[in-house]
């Protein structure tokens, strides 16, 4: 009985769990294949691309488990905090009606790769994420797909961040070559410059150079806030106040804790067989000659098969 724990703990902690931005790999795809079109001259770009990249995601990194997490759409709880927060802007290159079409197609897609996903109504991605992060390291290691830098908040000894624009991977021993704050500063840092991809305002005036150099002298926002210190260019009223409001839109953990949200309250589709029969009829609907190739249905069926056997151990 000793041996099979022993065993069991081995198993438990050589998981590794790739954990998928849904929406910005889907960005990704859409942006890197635009080119791709069906026999009908529609896009097909992040159809296509989304699988072919996961496939190659899943063979550099050899998981044991991939879940790919959706955005739900804008949080009503950051937008009663920032009314403009993730506003929409305007891109004349970019076709948000046609992008919402093929990712409810990829959806479709994972399914018949047997891959599970995540997703639920005015629920972030980012929080998905973070749930799905903290319970899978608590079974082995974590690599988050991403190239949202709110992510480098949550990097610790089994949690890390890949790159899919850069193809890099960022962890607790290396984050420093990429930025110039720590996982621990990542929420204050961000809470200073702010955002422009999410609309976030930071502290009007403060660039990079002042940020580090605040950060490097008083570690955090809360430890200024506290002393008597001053630092040149910085009110603390007017600090607190950017504060409070952006680390409830930045900071994935508190905001988590706030609101209890839980994952048992989030649906998950079952990690399941992969379906050629359908997959190939939608290959078929969007002439894509991939999706047959045995190089990749069978990354895609050895891992189903290895995620059943560990969930069906005889």
């Amino acid at each position: 009985m000793q041996d099979i724990n022993l065993e069991n703990q081995q198993k438990m902690r050589s998981r590794k769990t790739l954990i998928i931005d849904g929406n910005n790999l889907c960005h990704r795809a859409f942006h890197k294949f635009k080119a791709m079109r069906n026999d009908k001259g529609e896009n097909t770009a992040a159809i296509f691309g989304f699988p072919y990249l996961l496939s190659s995601l899943i063979k550099l990194h050899k998981p044991t488990d991939v879940i790919v997490a959706f955005d739900g759409g804008r949080d009503k709880r950051r937008l009663k905090v920032l009314p403009t927060y993730k506003e929409r802007k305007s891109k004349s290159d970019f076709d948000y009606e046609d992008f919402k079409r093929q990712k409810e197609l990829i959806k479709e897609t994972l399914g018949y790769l047997g891959i599970p996903f995540s997703s639920r109504k005015d629920l972030e991605a980012d929080d998905i994420i973070y749930l799905y992060a903290r319970r899978a390291s608590r079974k082995g290691m974590v690599i988050i797909v991403s190239t949202d830098k709110d992510f480098v908040q949550l990097i610790d000894e089994k949690i890390s961040l890949w790159n899919p624009w850069k193809d890099e991977r960022i962890t607790h021993k290396n984050y420093q070559k990429y930025f110039k704050f720590s996982p621990e500063q990542c929420v204050d840092y961000l809470a200073l410059d702010g955002d422009n991809s999410d609309c976030i305002p930071g502290y009007k005036g403060m660039g990079e150079k002042t940020i580090t150099q605040f950060l490097n002298e008083f570690s955090s926002i809360s430890k200024f806030l506290e002393s008597k210190d001053n630092f040149k260019k910085i009110d603390k009223k007017l600090l607190e106040k950017i504060y409070n409001t952006n680390k409830e839109l930045i900071d994935i953990r508190y905001f988590c804790r706030k609101h209890k949200i839980k994952l048992k309250d989030i649906p998950i589709t079952k990690a399941s067989k992969v379906n050629t029969t359908e997959l190939n009829l939608l290959a078929a609907q969007h002439s894509i000659t991939t999706f047959n190739k045995p190089e990749f249905i069978n990354t895609f069926k050895e891992l189903s098969l290895n995620v059943r056997k560990r969930n069906n151990p005889r």
